[in-house]
């Protein structure tokens, strides 16, 4: 999971936007990005509940 300010519109107003990929086993890679006019602003972990 990650979470991206995201630049939109004319006057450049910024949105922050979480991004989340698809669950996946615990170890496995996965891929997250943000939009392009956009900036990483943070990123986390979650693990999915038994």
């Amino acid at each position: 999971m990650i979470t991206c300010d995201v630049v939109q519109g004319a006057r450049e107003h910024v949105v922050r936007r979480t991004y989340r990929s698809d669950w996946a086993p615990t170890g496995s890679p996965v891929t997250v990005g943000c939009d392009t006019k956009a900036y990483l602003a943070g990123f986390s972990s979650e693990v999915k509940g038994a």
